[in-house]
C-alpha cells in the first residue's frame, strides 16, 4: 500500500513539471495555525482547529479559517472523523469569498521501528459564495474534492530518557488533493503539497511544529498554474476529559 502510494505521489509531481507552455504564479505564504484534540471517552475526541493565514511577507491576508469535528476510535490505529469548516478567503485585505466545507475522513497510524507513519483519506463538500462590499451572494458554486496524505514522524533528539514525548521530530509527508465536479474543467488534479519540518514535544499534551510547504497545482484554466512557498507554524494542544483511576 505504501509502495503504490509513493509511486502516485511521484507520478503526480513529476507531472506537473512535464507540461509544456504553462503559466504558473508564484505565492509565498505564512499560516499560523491552533490545533485542538478533545478526549471526550477512550473512543471519541471532538478534534477543532483554527488558522490566520497571510501572503506576501505578511503584508496581505490570505485566509482565516475554523474546523471542528467528531472523531470516533474504530479500532486501535483506525479511526473515523466527520465535521465541517468555515473558511474567509481575502483579497486586498477585504474578504472575497466565504465557502463552507463539511468533510469526512478515516485515517491510520502504525509505528515502522521508531518511526510514526500515518495515512489519512478525506472527502470535502466546497460550497463558496463570493463577498462584495461585505454581502455575500445568494448564488453558490459547488465542487466536491478527495484528499490523501502520507505523514512520517522521525525522532532526532530526546530530552528526557524517562519520557518518550519530550523530543524533536522530523517531519515529512505528502498531501494530494483532486477535484470533482461539473464545475471543474481543467483542475482535476488540484494541489500536490510536499511537506518538510521540524516539530517539538514538550509534553503528552503540547507540541510545536515549524513547517514548510511546497504546494503546486493547476487551477481552473487552461495553462494556469499555481506554486506557493508555505512556513507554516502549527501548535498542537491534546486536553483529555477522562478520570484518571
Amino acid at each position: 500500500m505504501i509502495r503504490f502510494f509513493s509511486i502516485l505521489i511521484i507520478y503526480i509531481n513529476s507531472s506537473f513539471f512535464c507540461i509544456g507552455q504553462k503559466t504558473i504564479k508564484y505565492n509565498n505564504l505564512q499560516w499560523a495555525q491552533y490545533y485542538n484534540q478533545l478526549k471526550i471517552s477512550k473512543k471519541i475526541s471532538i478534534l477543532s482547529d483554527c488558522s490566520i493565514r497571510s501572503m506576501d511577507s505578511f503584508s496581505q491576508w490570505q485566509q482565516m479559517l475554523i474546523r471542528t469535528g467528531v472523531s470516533y476510535k474504530l479500532i486501535d490505529n483506525i479511526q473515523g472523523t466527520t465535521g465541517a469548516g468555515c473558511f474567509v478567503s481575502f483579497s486586498n485585505n477585504k474578504p472575497s469569498r466565504v465557502e463552507l466545507r463539511p468533510y469526512q475522513d478515516f485515517s491510520s497510524s502504525h509505528l515502522l521501528n521508531n518511526i510514526s507513519v500515518q495515512h489519512r483519506f478525506r472527502t470535502e463538500a466546497r460550497y463558496f459564495r463570493n463577498i462584495k462590499d461585505g454581502i455575500i451572494s445568494k448564488t453558490s458554486n459547488f465542487n466536491f474534492r478527495l484528499r490523501y496524505r502520507f505523514f512520517c514522524e522521525i525522532p532526532l533528539i530526546s530530552f528526557s530518557k524517562d519520557s518518550t514525548e519530550k523530543n524533536i521530530m522530523l517531519n515529512i509527508g505528502n498531501e494530494i488533493f483532486v477535484n470533482v465536479g461539473k464545475e471543474i474543467v481543467y483542475n482535476i488534479l488540484d494541489n500536490n503539497r510536499l511537506l518538510i519540518g521540524i516539530a517539538m514535544k514538550a509534553n503528552k499534551k503540547l507540541s510545536i511544529s515549524l513547517t514548510y510547504a511546497y504546494q503546486f497545482g493547476q487551477r481552473n484554466s487552461p495553462n494556469l498554474y499555481e506554486h506557493s512557498d508555505i512556513l507554516w507554524l502549527g501548535i498542537i494542544h491534546k486536553v483529555s476529559l477522562i478520570k484518571k483511576t
